[in-house]
């Protein structure tokens, strides 16, 4: 069952738009969808002067200043200035889109939701990665056609399944034809603080037995679902993943 519900089907009223933020409701011929957010509180309550420009310059610098522990020493400062800046346009976005046009929107320059949902979904391509290397390597034999999902029984896979995976088509029926686009950041947070529950709790990768291979399995074509939910929305949202941690 959960196969079929991830496979994508055509479905005429269900168009995928890009995220502007632009006090515009329509853009013409390019099937992008401009929504208008409410009023923008700073952080002291009050009504916000400063332009999304400086906004994102302020979210850009705190990453930036906090970026030590996350920078990898061979990483380069050009693709160090890319991955801070695909990690400020979707806090900015985030930040933007996440609660109802008809609210108050109260923005906050610390916010990390669509940070940690970035490096998330980096963490799943990690562990599909090294899977398929090990395939590769001879530790562990190919993923089956056919997996057996009644092996996942952790609290987490359970929530992740019934809340995250098969409701989110609703969610884009409903931010397509009921104007609710802040549903899609909304659920793929929470989808984000599920997986860091999971991750702490679960060891996906384990060692190559029979006994343990059938789960192990179960798993791996669990996160590839889930992999494929969280590009979907980034690619909604106008976003694009990280290549890796």
């Amino acid at each position: 069952m959960l196969d079929e519900v991830m496979k994508r089907s055509k479905v005429e009223d269900l168009c995928f738009y890009e995220v502007g933020i632009q006090s515009k409701t329509f853009e013409g011929e390019d099937k992008s969808l401009y929504l208008q957010v409410g009023a923008v509180l700073g952080e002291t309550g009050k009504k916000e002067s400063q332009s999304i420009h400086q906004f994102s310059r302020k979210v850009f610098e705190d990453l930036e200043s906090q970026d030590s522990e996350r920078r990898e020493e061979e990483e380069n400062e050009t693709d160090q200035q890319a991955r801070l800046e695909a990690l400020t346009k979707a806090q900015v976005r985030f930040s933007l889109t996440a609660s109802s046009p008809a609210n108050q929107l109260k923005i906050n320059n610390k916010g990390r939701e669509a940070v940690f949902l970035l490096y998330n979904c980096a963490r799943v391509v990690q562990i599909l990665y090294s899977f398929e290397q090990s395939v590769k390597d001879g530790v562990y034999p190919p993923l089956p056609d056919v997996v057996d999902y009644t092996l996942l029984d952790t609290q987490e896979e359970w929530e992740l399944l019934y809340v995250y995976i098969l409701p989110y088509k609703d969610v884009l029926r409903d931010a397509v034809l009921h104007g609710k686009l802040h549903r899609i950041p909304i659920h793929l947070i929470g989808l984000s603080n599920c997986l860091s529950r999971y991750y702490s709790r679960v060891k996906v990768l384990r060692d190559p037995l029979p006994s343990t291979l059938p789960t192990m399995y179960a798993r791996i074509r669990f996160l590839s679902h889930i992999h494929d939910i969280i590009l979907d929305g980034l690619e909604i949202m106008g976003l694009t993943p990280l290549k890796k941690l």
